[in-house]
Order: C-alpha cells, then sequence, then structure tokens
C-alpha cells in the first residue's frame, strides 16, 4: 500500500504536467525572464527590497517585466 506521502507526490507531479501544457505562454515567459532578465534591487511600486519577483504584466513579451515585491505582486494580480 502507497503511503499518503507517495501519493501526494504523484498528485503533485501530475497536476504540474496538466499546469504546464494548459499554461504554455506563461511558463515559457517566466522561464526566459528567471534566465535572461536580472531582477532589480527594489520593488519598482514601493521601493522595497525585500522578497523580489518577477512580474508580467503581458506574457506574450516574455522580456518585459517588472521586479515587484511580494506584497505588490499580489495586489496587483487581485485587481485582474
Amino acid at each position: 500500500m502507497k503511503t499518503y506521502r507517495e501519493t501526494h507526490k504523484k498528485q503533485q507531479r501530475q497536476y504540474l504536467r496538466n499546469w504546464n501544457k494548459r499554461n504554455e505562454k506563461k511558463k515559457n515567459a517566466q522561464q526566459l525572464a528567471q534566465n535572461h532578465i536580472p531582477l532589480q534591487p527594489f520593488c519598482e511600486k514601493c521601493g522595497s527590497d525585500q522578497n523580489l519577483e518577477r512580474h508580467h504584466p503581458d506574457y506574450s513579451k516574455p522580456l518585459e517585466v517588472q521586479t515587484l515585491c511580494r506584497s505588490c505582486h499580489i495586489l496587483i494580480h487581485r485587481t485582474d
């Protein structure tokens, strides 16, 4: 019998595979930006230098990203 951990891990892998198939453009943009665009030293919205992330306003332009702190990034996606 499989343990909960083994079953859960298999479900996570399947979820990730399905997400990648459904969001191919988003995944490609994320990978390109991560490999080629360095993070700025501060958030472009509030100026924070903590918990910085890349934000794609338009996934069809994968190399156009904003550097945002996690808080500002969450706020942007809540208003989408």
